[in-house]
């Protein structure tokens, strides 16, 4: 499991992961907040949305807060993508503002370089749930977020094992950062994590955002926010930004 205040910028919200990164700005996975098949945003502009974060944090208050959402920016050509067969296509990335302004959660900036094969990353996480999952036997620590079960932040070491057009792909389950075994599988409730440069663990970096994972531990898969993406991510990212 991670520890405290290593992805100070990490939230989780509705099932999935985001990362703070700006006032009022938290990038997530597109599936996260846009529906392919309806063409319509899981939740309203206007609404109320919880969002919690930290570790170790055994007090609800300080561990979440409600905010009205203010306005949700899909990549175009998520918004554009038809069925499963365009999303290798499509860039499964979104930016959503809220009204509410908090210092607690930090800002992660993100790094528009190319990334490379054999890269270093870490991806954080709220996929860690429940006592019944094997992680639970394995890691300690909690975060309490109202009207939710308990949720775990963890995190996996992995190298990039391929970088395609919009894509980062990742070998296997990673390596144990605690030499215990294989880093947990990354799950649903991992989807929008930040995936960052693993090169300089004391300034994090976000090269990517996580968007799927598969059950045999293979075939992991990111959304690349590089300038070099074929989506032009960067320049759309900067956009929403200014």
């Amino acid at each position: 499991m991670a520890s405290a205040g290593q992805f100070p910028a990490t939230i989780y919200f509705n099932d999935c992961t985001g990362v703070k990164v700006g006032k009022r700005l938290f990038a997530t996975a597109a599936h996260c907040v846009f529906e392919s098949k309806t063409k319509k945003n899981k939740f309203k502009i206007g609404s109320m949305l919880t969002i919690g974060f930290g570790i170790n944090n055994q007090d609800k208050k300080d561990a979440s807060f409600k905010t009205k959402v203010k306005a949700i920016h899909v990549h175009p050509t998520y918004l554009e993508m038809n069925d499963r067969r365009d999303r290798a296509l499509a860039s499964d990335i979104a930016i959503f503002e809220v009204e509410a302004l908090t210092e607690v959660i930090s800002i992660a900036k993100f790094n528009f370089k190319k990334p490379s094969v054999y890269q270093e990353v870490m991806i954080g996480g709220y996929g860690l749930k429940g006592p019944d999952s094997w992680e639970f036997s394995n890691f300690s620590g909690s975060v309490l977020i109202e009207g939710t079960d308990l949720l775990f932040l963890g995190f996996s070491k992995h190298e990039i094992d391929n970088v395609s057009p919009n894509i980062i792909e990742f070998r296997g389950p990673g390596v144990s950062m605690l030499g215990v075994g294989p880093e947990p599988l990354l799950d649903r409730g991992d989807s929008g994590g930040a995936v960052y440069d693993g090169a300089d663990k004391r300034n994090l970096t976000i090269i990517g955002i996580n968007s799927t994972s598969s059950s045999t531990r293979m075939n992991c898969r990111s959304t690349r926010i590089d300038d070099e993406s074929s989506n032009h991510v960067g320049e759309w990212i900067r956009s929403v930004l200014k």
